[in-house]
């Protein structure tokens, strides 16, 4: 025997809480929530590397999270006597504050930008394949095609890198000026347009 049973004599699990009958759509409202959450990170990380300084908007996003949770936590904790549940309650809030603003604030800055985009001259570096699982030069020997093209280019001084899915700077040498369009997101943080 692996591990004394008898320390659970019921087999374990009775003393759960479970949600009341008439809780159960807060339970099932929580899930879709959560899946809807872990969507729209998903279908946003394309975009992660078509936003110029994203580490910084993210971070900006889970400070306000952090403030807006606490605030939250804080409010819905007043009239809760008990301090353990206090605790969890406030603690709770701050976490899914630290998890919606993030992709709140990346969302609306890419997606509710007032302003027009403008087609900018950056200097080339290289573009390199990539492939969903890592690709090698043998791989591209053997015929293995890439599922998209990271961009390396100078803007403002500092080496940048996007992502795209067609090759379109096969021609272009390192230092050659290649256009680019882009935007000022709702934040203030540039966007390269997606075409």
């Amino acid at each position: 025997m692996l591990f004394n049973t008898d320390i659970f004599p019921d087999g374990g699990g009775s003393h759960r809480v479970r949600p009341e009958k008439k809780d159960l759509w807060k339970v099932v409202l929580s899930l879709v929530l959560i899946t809807l959450l872990v969507i729209l990170y998903a279908l946003e990380i394309p975009y992660f590397s078509r936003v110029f300084e994203i580490e910084s908007l993210i971070f900006r996003g889970i400070v306000v999270g952090l403030i807006f949770g606490g605030l939250i936590g804080y409010r819905l904790t007043k009239s809760v006597k008990d301090s353990l549940d206090k605790v969890k309650i406030y603690l709770l809030m701050v976490f899914i504050g630290m998890l919606v603003l993030p992709i709140f604030f990346m969302l609306t800055n890419r997606l509710l930008s007032p302003y027009e985009s403008q087609v900018e001259q950056v200097e080339f570096i290289e573009m390199k394949p990539f492939a969903q699982y890592g690709i090698t030069q043998t791989d591209l020997q053997k015929g293995v095609q890439p599922t998209g093209f990271y961009v390396f280019f100078v803007r403002n001084g500092q080496i940048e890198r996007t992502r795209i899915d067609t090759p379109m700077y096969l021609d272009n040498q390192r230092g050659d000026q290649i256009d680019l369009s882009i935007y000022k997101g709702l934040w203030g943080y540039d966007v390269i347009e997606t075409k």
